[in-house]
């Protein structure tokens, strides 16, 4: 059997062509693995590339003095190894890069199955709803409690508004959620709203959606990202004036309904706070498992690090 041919391969140097095409013809080849996404989100990253983009996989890095770090840059759910791979090779992978990385986290997707590289790993919740159906049909799938409040959000003098750029997403989800997610920082801000100025508004693969009341006030407001397999709510907001009138339960409904019958997944983007998930799954969600791996090879002292 022909041995595989697997290696480390710094952004700079990644084909692109060959990286992009292998994700957009996989089903877990999501947007945060395209070299865009990753070369504007990321500090650093590299790829392992085994044979010629049969499988690749990118690891997001930091340094911190002569230590390389492999950490979890905000905004990028899932990565991990993207085409058809066996548990030997997925060892191999994992082999090549704590030899690299000593210390940090690896992130995984939905059809990685931890069982075959790792004896300890945390799992993690995603929600999903089908597209490619009626919205009628789609609906069905409604908790009864959401049905009732998206009934009483009906009978308020709401629009829903495509027109708002993503610099005002952003600042409102900074504004409303920063004091509550300490780990995402002005810089990780800047970086969203870079990927946003670049190709992908110019595509409108990354565009919002709102809902304003009577006086054009913003009650809720999604900040989305858009490739071949999904709709990714990447960033979503509801005042507290709106969470009292259910506008983020109909914002939802309505983008579900305008992409409805396409060839697409909603991807709520998580979550494991209770409420929020209690929240997505309300319309119909099916939970997405996907997975991350924490570990620390570093000599003492420094293996104490958690």
């Amino acid at each position: 059997m022909k041995k595989n041919s697997i290696h480390i391969i710094p952004s700079a140097e990644i084909d692109s062509t060959k990286w992009n095409e292998k994700i957009a013809i996989e089903k877990n080849g999501l947007i945060y693995s395209t070299t865009t996404y990753l070369n504007t989100l990321t500090d650093y990253w590299c790829g392992i590339v085994v044979n010629d983009y049969e499988v690749i996989a990118a690891v997001p890095f930091r340094k911190k003095g002569f230590i390389h770090y492999c950490y979890t840059p905000n905004f990028i759910q899932q990565l991990g190894l993207i085409g058809p791979y066996n548990q030997e090779t997925a060892k191999e992978i994992i082999g090549i890069i704590k030899k690299k990385f000593h210390y940090g986290s690896l992130q995984f997707n939905f059809s990685n199955n931890p069982s075959l590289f790792f004896e300890t790993y945390v799992n993690k919740k995603n929600f999903i709803v089908q597209l490619n159906q009626p919205f009628e049909a789609i609906a069905m799938g409604f908790r009864k409690d959401l049905k009732v409040n998206l009934e009483k959000s009906k009978y308020q003098l709401f629009d829903y508004i495509k027109s708002i750029d993503c610099k005002t997403a952003i600042e409102i989800y900074k504004s409303q959620n920063g004091a509550k997610m300490k780990n995402i920082n002005t810089r990780d801000f800047q970086k969203l709203m870079q990927y946003c100025n670049k190709d992908a508004q110019k595509k409108e693969d990354c565009f919002t959606r709102a809902i304003v009341n009577a006086d054009d006030e913003i009650l809720a407001i999604a900040l989305l990202l858009k490739d071949e397999k999904r709709l990714y709510n990447i960033a979503n907001t509801v005042t507290s004036k709106g969470r009292a009138l259910f506008a983020n339960h109909l914002l939802i409904n309505n983008i579900i309904e305008e992409f409805s019958r396409q060839e697409l997944l909603f991807d709520f983007e998580g979550s494991t706070i209770l409420g929020i998930a209690a929240f997505y799954s309300a319309f119909g969600a099916t939970q997405e498992t996907y997975f991350t791996h924490h570990y620390n090879n570093l000599p003492f002292p420094l293996s104490m690090i958690r």
